[in-house]
């Protein structure tokens, strides 16, 4: 069953967890299949990025490539309509951008609002698009006196597959 908020962890922190790139891969993998449209998310992930990258790449993602094509073009679409969006990517595309076009879709078609408890800097998140959770524990107990509905926490959010219920097997 879907639910309207949703907690979502990564699992065992590894290389992939301290990037946003990385982390998109639960958004596929576990949030879309349990989360209703126009609900809210909180991510929980360091996204303190490798010490020997860059300090523009660092927590975003593993080089300056994927941060271009994807980051930057989040960060650029994030205003954009959905449809003029998906024809950028399908006319102008580069292996990166599927990343770019899941999150966009997430955020607009879906209206899922993105939150992150992360080491990444709140402005960082905004100018994509998405929002920094200062605490954990202040945003869930917002949340719990809404009473806003069904509230469901994953784990091993990079690991396991959330099917949705018209995503059955």
């Amino acid at each position: 069953m879907k639910a309207d908020v949703v907690v979502i962890g990564a699992g065992i922190v590894c290389p992939h967890h301290r990037a946003l790139y990385g982390i998109q891969n639960c958004f596929d993998m576990a949030l879309k299949g349990g989360i209703l449209d126009g609900g809210e998310a909180l991510i929980t992930a360091p996204l303190d990025g490798r010490p020997d990258l860059p300090e523009e790449v660092r927590g975003i993602a593993p080089d300056i490539k994927s941060k271009r094509l994807f980051y930057d073009n989040l960060v650029r679409m994030s205003d954009w309509p959905l449809e003029r969006a998906t024809k950028f990517i399908d006319e102008n595309f580069e292996l990166y951008l599927w990343k770019t076009d899941r999150v966009l879709k997430l955020l607009k078609e879906n209206r899922t609002k993105l939150y992150f408890y992360c080491e990444l800097e709140a402005e960082k998140l905004e100018r994509a698009g998405l929002s920094k959770a200062e605490s954990l524990q202040d945003w869930i107990d917002e949340r719990i006196e809404r009473s806003d509905g069904l509230f469901t926490v994953i784990d091993d959010g990079n690991k396991i597959a959330v099917l949705g219920e018209d995503e059955g097997a």
